[in-house]
């Protein structure tokens, strides 16, 4: 039996119970619940598309394998952590042990993914929050003092010195730590 290894359409569909969707592995038809339609964001539902398509990729019903198949997918789309975890809590009901353990893994594997990021950098997940924060700040500080400086302003200068402001004080802030941790 020849078995679909992608999606191969999407349908919407009144109601589905509790789930958001499901995936037919034979025809790779996913059903979309309608109902839920609304609760979820884009972000979100594109990792629940990327659940199903899990489904099809592994030809498997094991739904942790799919999560976990899903989750790297969507880091590698550079899609946000927590709307991963959000997209999984939202739609599981935890009436069973194996939701609690797949909410539990989803979180697990987002904190993985950071501390990756955390050492790859070279900081501790404290220091790239200051980081982080001293980025967003020099952006702001851009958009509010730049377009007097040079006298250009609008909506597309203002992307730009967002940007530059938080590439400028991000790569300072940047500096500022990996010196304190040289230096304590």
């Amino acid at each position: 039996m020849n078995w679909a290894r992608s999606i191969s359409e999407v349908v919407e569909v009144p109601d589905l119970g509790d789930t958001p969707a499901a995936v037919n592995r034979k025809t790779g038809v996913v059903y979309i619940n309608a109902r839920l339609k609304g609760q979820l964001t884009k972000d979100q539902w594109f990792f629940i598309l990327l659940h199903e398509q899990g489904h099809l990729v592994l030809q498997t019903t094991d739904e942790k394998a799919v999560d976990a198949w899903a989750f790297d997918e969507y880091v590698k789309r550079g899609y946000k952590l927590s709307e991963s975890v959000y997209a999984l809590t939202k739609v599981l009901n935890f009436s069973t042990p194996e939701h609690f353990e797949r909410a539990e893994n989803q979180l697990k594997r987002a904190q993985q993914y950071d501390n990756k990021i955390s050492k790859f950098s070279g900081m501790s997940d404290n220091k790239a929050v200051h980081v982080a924060q001293i980025a967003l700040a020099g952006s702001i500080l851009a958009v509010l003092f730049m377009p007097k400086i040079t006298g250009k302003g609008g909506f597309g200068m203002g992307v730009v010195y967002w940007v530059l402001g938080g590439l400028i004080f991000g790569t300072l802030g940047t500096l500022i730590f990996k010196d304190f941790n040289q230096t304590s």
